[in-house]
């Protein structure tokens, strides 16, 4: 066999074998994603079971009637300036 054909033996496999690494460490990832998934599960309940439920959140949980914030009126110029920073930035 000439050294060009050994060469490119040799690179496909070691490209099969980072194939198959990739695949092993999807796997692990997954189970390890569905096992803390579980764990959450598990102390959600637990919590459910335990604490009296959940006030409404403050802040930026808070569910607002916006339609009693006051309006402000920049300007369209001004309006327009901003919309056009957005769009540079």
């Amino acid at each position: 066999m000439t050294l060009s054909i050994l060469l490119l033996q040799t690179l496909k496999q070691y490209a099969d074998d980072i194939a198959l690494a990739l695949t092993c460490n999807k796997q692990r990832y997954q189970l390890a994603l569905d096992n803390l998934e579980s764990i959450s599960d598990e102390v959600h309940e637990q919590r459910r079971l335990v604490l009296p439920p959940r006030t409404p959140g403050v802040g930026a949980e808070a569910v607002d009637d916006l339609s009693s914030w006051p309006s402000v009126n920049i300007g369209e110029e001004r309006r327009i300036f901003f919309l056009n920073m957005l769009l540079v930035s």
